[in-house]
């Protein structure tokens, strides 16, 4: 799966282990690392678990329509958009096939 970041500095620092710690903590930059690797492995988001520790699950409301979100903590999410093979935006998991990570954060409570 491809994999692509919303900006150039994500894009920066998803390629580089110190500065994802740099940036986002041990625990947080690890795990990002972990899913993003993942991502790297799988050939669409049907690969990808829909249960613990990835928990890939589509998101609701204004804000975060038409995303998906994987789970790096116990609050924190890794949000993304996913692409089918004529790069269209999909909610379909078998048809994605790369994926813009949108942002790392905690959601709850927006």
């Amino acid at each position: 799966m491809e994999i692509y970041a919303k900006t150039q500095k994500m894009t920066k620092i998803l390629s580089d282990e110190r500065l994802l710690r740099k940036e986002y903590g041990k625990d947080i930059g690890d795990s990002l690392r972990l899913r993003v690797s993942e991502f790297k492995a799988a050939e669409t988001l049907e690969d990808i678990s829909h249960l613990k520790p990835q928990r890939l699950h589509q998101l609701k409301g204004n804000k975060y329509k038409d995303c998906y979100a994987v789970d790096l903590t116990k609050n924190f999410r890794c949000i993304f958009e996913a692409y089918d093979s004529d790069e269209e935006r999909t909610l379909v998991k078998s048809e994605a096939v790369a994926i813009k990570i949108m942002e790392v954060g905690d959601y709850h409570g927006n």
